[in-house]
């Protein structure tokens, strides 16, 4: 039932490692340096976009951050080097969360991405339509594309940790 699903996150995974090798980025530093930027990045994005959701903008807000605070958990500890990349026979601290955080990235990265891509779309969609039909952009057009930047950012960050390097 979740082959296709699955099978499209392999290939997205596939995508941001060859972004990863092309970028030269080395195992470690790098990544989480780039994936805290975004992070923060998406962070004001997802806030400031945030009046789509109007009156459930809590609930929103509340699930946003259930589904993003691994990642933003993941690349601080990586940032201060709590988390290496090296795989550890032990169990340290940094192991054990390092693998939780992984497996809830892997679960949420591609709704955000989806989730991104859809709302950035539509926006392009609303201009589409004003500039071959005159319709007017309005400020809840501009959310739509800030709000969905922010959830690709997030999906980045969190693709971005599982792109290999040495491939």
């Amino acid at each position: 039932m979740f082959n296709p699903i699955l099978c499209l996150d392999d290939k997205v995974e596939k995508l941001f490692s060859k972004v990863v090798r092309k970028a030269r980025l080395k195992k470690g530093a790098e990544k989480y340096h780039i994936g805290l930027g975004a992070n923060v990045a998406s962070m004001f994005l997802c806030l400031s976009g945030s009046d789509i959701f109007g009156r459930f903008w809590p609930f929103e807000f509340f699930t946003r951050t259930l589904a993003s605070y691994s990642d933003y958990g993941y690349n601080l500890f990586g940032f201060l080097g709590i988390i290496k990349d090296e795989e550890s026979k032990t169990s340290t601290f940094g192991n054990i969360v390092k693998k939780i955080w992984q497996s809830r990235n892997e679960a949420y990265r591609l709704p955000l991405l989806i989730g991104g891509l859809g709302l950035v779309g539509k926006f392009g969609c609303d201009v589409f339509e004003y500039l071959t039909k005159g319709k007017p952009i309005t400020p809840m057009d501009y959310d739509f594309l800030k709000y969905g930047g922010g959830l690709l950012l997030q999906a980045s960050s969190m693709y971005l940790k599982t792109g290999n390097s040495e491939e």
